[in-house]
């Protein structure tokens, strides 16, 4: 059944491929998603907080991190335009701005990224061309557009290495003969990992099903069957783990009752005992009455 680019979260898949190819260092990250700027009137698909940039990330893309990274994410079917370049620009002042009181945040901590699919011919041309910007091919699906002020970065994830970020490599929706040896790696990863952050890894998982399950091509059909493997035993994993957590549910409430029961029997019985002992308190005070009676007649008798 062909699924409808509707139904598949471009921004989702990608947040959680960076999360799960950068996992090795998140105790330096902190992820932000649909991130709001300016007193909560814009908002960037990801901010990426690097705690210690004295500590360098030796990874492709990762070690241009500076202490705060904006995310511009193209869904598959779009590329990184002029219009969605400046407005990053845009929204990487509305944070400098809106942090300025708080921090010590200039264009040096700051560094932009707008990740799509597609090489943008279109972009590049113009900030080479009309704008007259060197833009660099620093690495494997990566320009670094240079003397702009803030550090700006172009990822094309149809060209980054597989092998250092096999997750965003593998967020498409139309692969080739030779991408398949990496989903086969993706999914011995998952399989040893996903447990670690179910949640994630099952955002991530969902998002290629849907996306794989349009099946463009022989090899985006093999893929979609071994994706479709992986969201299917995700899905079992789920039922069982919801099964698990039933009988702890119900165990947890039967022992509750049990102690409840045992409470109220408790309440009982110390119910009891206090109608008793005011039942004793009674009988003294009668027969403390009693008694004064007893001593105020004889002494009624001494005196006659």
């Amino acid at each position: 059944m062909e699924t409808s680019r509707k139904n598949i979260n471009w921004h989702t898949a990608a947040v959680a491929a960076l999360k799960i190819d950068l996992r090795d260092y998140s105790d330096l990250l902190i992820f932000h998603r649909e991130a709001y700027l300016w007193k909560n009137r814009f908002r960037i698909d990801l901010i990426i907080i690097h705690k210690n940039t004295d500590i360098s990330i030796p990874k492709p893309l990762a070690d241009q991190f500076r202490s705060v990274n904006l995310f511009e994410i193209k869904g598959i079917g779009s590329s990184v335009t002029v219009q969605s370049f400046y407005k990053t620009l845009g929204y990487a002042g509305l944070y400098a701005s809106d942090n300025w009181t708080r921090s010590t945040y200039s264009m040096k901590d700051i560094s932009l990224f707008l990740i799509s699919r597609s090489y943008p011919q279109n972009l590049i041309t113009h900030l080479r061309r009309d704008c007259g910007f060197e833009v660099a091919n620093i690495s494997r699906g990566i320009y670094d557009v240079r003397e702009i002020g803030f550090s700006v970065y172009i990822i094309v994830t149809r060209m980054i290495p597989p092998e250092e970020y096999l997750y965003l490599y593998c967020v498409a929706d139309e692969l080739k003969e030779q991408d398949l040896q990496y989903v086969e790696r993706l999914e011995k990863d998952y399989l040893i990992h996903h447990r670690d952050e179910p949640e994630v890894y099952g955002d991530y998982i969902l998002q290629i099903r849907n996306a794989y399950s349009k099946a463009k091509g022989s090899a985006t059909m093999a893929a979609a069957k071994k994706v479709k493997n992986i969201y299917d035993m995700n899905i079992s994993e789920l039922v069982r783990e919801n099964e698990r957590q039933k009988n702890i549910y119900d165990m947890n409430i039967s022992e509750l009752a049990h102690e409840n029961a045992k409470i109220a029997s408790q309440n009982a019985c110390q119910k009891r005992e206090i109608e008793e002992a005011h039942t004793q308190v009674a009988a003294y005070k009668q027969r403390i009455a009693e008694l004064e009676e007893q001593i105020r007649q004889l002494s009624e008798s001494e005196k006659m």
